[in-house]
């Protein structure tokens, strides 16, 4: 993972060995903008079977890094689904720490 980036001291990141179980803040993770004009006119096809991001997920923690304003980011995976949960996509991505909280295995 941090192959590039070498001899990176745990100050500057991190790669988590056994992936961590956390929430994910979806709006946080992957902040997108509704259309203002016409976002009532959005058929049911996309508003059934787009990707539903906002609420929150579960998901798991596998590295941190930081940046150069001192702020971390985490590097997630999880499964995002359609509202009508006729689809879903695996993803991993970094995302900032502001979007992850630490979740126990067996706690909602």
């Amino acid at each position: 993972m941090f192959e590039h980036w070498p001899d990176i001291p745990p100050s500057l990141g991190r790669e988590i060995t056994s992936p961590r179980p956390v929430t994910i803040d979806l709006g946080t993770a992957i902040p997108t903008h509704s259309p203002t004009f016409g976002a009532n006119e959005l058929s049911l096809r996309v508003r059934a079977g787009g990707l539903e991001l906002s609420g929150r997920i579960e998901g798991h923690l596998h590295a941190w890094a930081r940046a150069n304003n001192g702020a971390w980011i985490g590097l997630i995976s999880c499964t995002l689904e359609t509202p009508n949960r006729l689809g879903k996509i695996q993803i991993t991505q970094w995302c900032s720490q502001r979007a992850i909280t630490p979740r126990n295995e067996g706690t909602p």
